[in-house]
């Protein structure tokens, strides 16, 4: 019951603008919307904006988690 979408865009900010884009056209919340990245300025810009938002060391941290590592 999960999709995964991979977008890539050619700056920074662009990554925002589309991500308020698939929120706009489409069926899915922004809360539904994740954003990974390692800079941490867009993991906060996407944040604020009201998607979720997290580092990849994020991921990493919640996976092993789950693992009980």
């Amino acid at each position: 019951g999960v999709d995964l979408e991979n977008f890539c865009v050619g700056t920074p900010e662009a990554k925002i603008r589309i991500m308020i884009a698939l929120a706009d056209t489409s069926d899915f919340h922004k809360y539904e919307i994740l954003i990974v990245d390692d800079y941490f300025e867009n993991v906060a810009r996407a944040a604020n904006a009201g998607f979720m938002a997290c580092t990849p060391m994020e991921v990493v941290n919640f996976i092993e988690e789950r693992r009980g590592k």
